[in-house]
């Protein structure tokens, strides 16, 4: 029998639903439901690192014990202790928003393709390219000087939960995600270091003394004999002693090449042994707090991202106009003019998205206060190491100033089925 609530969809595989999406990089965020307990937080850069001990996942088939970190040998085979979601970021500064487009569980290629967030970037790029519509529509999926391009291709996105130990190069003293009112930290990792992670981390193995062949690093979220995960950029320089540096790719600007991963046996001689209640209490099932967005809920923040309603209208207008609202299906006939011949047209290959900072919110209010030196080890970390790990160093103390804030989806609402009906009948008619 399937547990209560347990989605239809089956168990999430990652070396099924978590393929790789080949695409470029993405900002700020209605990835978790309201209210879920769990907040976003990214890794910075400009030659700062962010260090965090990701959490065993739960059996998705028994909530009350932990995943497995690999389910097989096979590549990307590993259990729920992180996912991977294709997600876009679409809108113009404050107005942006970044969403997932679907359950990877759910739905065939052609269905994907068929997303609003598809559509609309793949019409106005065809527009902009081929000189068919006005040119002030060039910056909505170029960009421009500092600014990343408000129409962007999707992209993957890794999420792992966790502590944070370290963001901007400034050490968390307590680590972020422990304290019983604090939310669970998920990470959310851009293309390029969730590939590097999984691909050129995790896939390493070794010969043994005995000849035989084993993963370097076998269960990398072990309560007892696990480890951190740092994230930074090129030539960013790490605490303790640690293997050497692989660099993953991603196309950038002047400021930003690349980020560079690193596992991490210890954190500032700090051991990544953990108390298994404290990481049961914040450990999240991942079906309860992962927003997908319905087709509706999609359009409506595409339609309050800060395109033009007339670019809208040209990108969706024939297969979706009956879910438009009405000022952005009266904001034209669809069919934009031409630019002038004489308005050079860009290049066809897309500038890869700029990264944007995390917003700081306001220190929590356990953060504001001083006080004497703190316990020798960390809330929710282990008093003893095990025999692989070195012992524990003086632990975090003093204030935290940083913090991250949670980013709340809007209130669902109430499907519209007979449009969404009419919208793919109308599809289906065109297509015969």
């Amino acid at each position: 029998m399937p547990r209560e609530g347990q989605s239809t969809r089956g168990r999430y595989r990652m070396a099924d639903h978590g393929q790789q999406f080949k695409s470029g990089g993405l900002p700020g965020m209605h990835i978790l439901k309201d209210g879920c307990g769990a907040s976003i937080w990214k890794p910075t850069w400009n030659k700062t690192r962010t260090v965090f001990r990701p959490f065993p996942g739960l059996n998705p088939d028994n909530l009350a014990e932990f995943d497995a970190f690999r389910m097989s040998d096979d590549p990307r085979d590993f259990g729920e202790w992180i996912r991977k979601y294709t997600a876009v970021t679409i809108g113009v500064g404050q107005q942006a928003v970044t969403f997932i487009l679907y359950d990877p569980r759910d739905g065939d290629l052609e269905q994907r393709q068929s997303n609003p967030a598809w559509m609309l970037r793949n019409s106005i790029y065809k527009a902009v390219k081929n000189g068919q519509c006005p040119a002030e529509w060039n910056p909505l999926v170029f960009g421009g000087t500092g600014r990343p391009a408000p129409l962007k291709q999707p992209s993957d996105v890794y999420l792992i939960q966790g502590v944070l130990m370290e963001h901007k190069s400034e050490e968390k003293k307590p680590p972020r995600g422990f304290a019983p009112d604090e939310d669970t930290v998920i990470m959310m990792l851009p293309q390029s270091a969730g590939n590097s992670i999984l691909d050129d981390w995790l896939e390493r193995r070794v010969k043994n003394a005995d000849g035989s062949i084993s993963f370097e690093f076998p269960d990398i979220v072990s309560l007892t004999d696990g480890a951190y995960i740092g994230i930074g950029e090129e030539n960013t320089t790490w605490p303790d002693s640690a293997p050497a540096s692989i660099a993953s790719v991603s196309g950038g600007n002047s400021t930003f090449s690349s980020y560079e991963c690193r596992i991490l046996p210890t954190y500032n001689g700090l051991p990544a042994s953990l108390e298994e209640p404290a990481v049961r209490a914040k450990v999240k099932d991942w079906d309860a707090i992962i927003r997908i967005p319905t087709l509706e809920e999609q359009l409506t923040m595409i339609c309050e991202s800060g395109i033009p309603p007339a670019a809208i209208l040209y990108g969706l207008g024939d297969r979706y106009r009956d879910l438009l609202p009405e000022h952005i299906v009266n904001s034209g006939n669809a069919q934009p003019a031409a630019q002038p011949a004489a308005v050079p047209v860009q290049p066809a290959v897309q500038p890869a998205a700029i990264p944007q900072p995390p917003v700081q919110a306001a220190p929590l209010a356990n953060d504001a206060a001083t006080g004497p030196a703190g316990p020798s080890v960390p809330e929710g970390f282990a008093t003893t190491a095990s025999d692989a790990q070195v012992q524990a160093a003086t632990p975090p103390q003093g204030p935290d100033a940083a913090a991250q804030p949670t980013h709340a989806d809007p209130s669902r609402q109430s499907a519209t089925q007979s449009k969404v009906q009419a919208a793919q009948m109308r599809a289906r008619d065109r297509n015969k």
